[in-house]
């Protein structure tokens, strides 16, 4: 038995950019291969609701329902009347589709539950926002890890309409694939997003030394002194040897960390990879990088943290190997 659709579609927003790309995809989803000069009829104007209702009940001349749509700034205390009225009893020949912002009607809330869909997109605060990446992208077939998803949401910070642009990158760039990593996505960016602190920790603790010099680089090209630099490595390692060899649960790391249960699991398994030897191991090559960025070195300093990122790599990565 094929499942009944909604009535009417109301998409709803206040970032114009996002709105169109949801109706373009509902559109879209509803045409299926058909021709849309054919299919889709628009209305527009003060009197775009009223025309709406009034061709939804028009004889249609092609097989499957008729797509109705309208764009509008807001609807109206009597065009939400109006529309929750049609959804009592609503044509089997026509679908609504209706973009609006603002709060809509309180009896057209209602009659969406019972008879339509309301596709909201609002965007979630940044702490909430690599789950709606997440979310974006499984809708168009993607996969991403958690923190490639997290990455993204910082790579882009505010500019959420670069969202959609940037996973059909990813689609274009890895045809095919469906599960995407936080150096797939960094690779399809060109670059790292400049300066993030975890970004180069995190890829330093996986062992991934080509996507861990090019954090590197792109922190320096966006201006972070190379001191500063070496202070995070140094915090980083600083934690692990806080917690390397001894028996913590994560709530434990974490209340001797003073940071969350995430990112203190996250310090928790790398310190066990590395053990306590290849933690102390870690700390002297820093303390030789910082004799060598304050003159015991004629390298440039950019050279002293490359070698210094990569000898890193390298315990993490020998760490990993070990433990197989």
């Amino acid at each position: 038995m094929e499942e009944k659709r909604p009535a009417a579609y109301l998409v709803q927003g206040s970032d114009s950019h996002l709105v169109s790309e949801a109706i373009d995809a509902t559109r879209q989803e509803l045409l299926g291969d058909r021709n849309p000069e054919m299919v889709v009829s628009e209305f527009e104007g003060e009197n775009a609701i009223e025309e709406m209702l009034s061709a939804a009940w028009t004889p249609a001349f092609v097989d499957g329902q008729r797509i109705l749509l309208a764009r509008l700034t807001s609807i109206s205390s009597s065009e939400g009347s109006a529309i929750a009225d049609y959804l009592k009893q609503p044509s089997p020949d026509a679908v609504l589709l209706i973009s609006a912002g603002g709060r809509l009607p309180r009896d057209l809330s209602a009659a969406l539950k019972e008879s339509g869909e309301l596709i909201s997109t609002a965007v979630p605060p940044p702490h909430k926002r690599g789950e709606w990446v997440a979310e974006r992208a499984r809708s168009v077939g993607l996969v991403l890890s958690r923190d490639a998803s997290v990455y993204i949401a910082e790579l882009l910070g505010d500019s959420v309409t670069a969202v959609g642009p940037f996973l059909r990158q990813l689609q274009v760039a890895y045809p095919g694939e469906t599960n995407i990593g936080i150096d797939e996505v960094a690779s399809a960016a060109s670059g790292p997003r400049k300066g993030a602190a975890w970004d180069l920790t995190d890829s330093i603790d996986r062992g991934a030394t080509e996507s861990s010099l090019a954090y590197l680089s792109g922190a320096i090209a966006e201006g972070s002194h190379p001191l500063q630099l070496l202070a995070l490595l140094h915090g980083h390692y600083r934690r692990l040897a806080r917690v390397a060899g001894r028996d913590l649960s994560s709530g434990e790391a974490a209340k001797e960390l003073g940071i969350k249960a995430f990112p203190a699991e996250k310090a928790l398994a790398q310190a066990s990879r590395l053990g306590v030897k290849g933690v102390r191991r870690a700390i002297s090559l820093l303390a030789k990088a910082d004799l060598d960025l304050k003159g015991a070195s004629a390298q440039q300093p950019e050279t002293v943290l490359e070698l210094l990122v990569i000898r890193l790599c390298g315990l993490s990565g020998a760490s990993a190997r070990a433990v197989r």
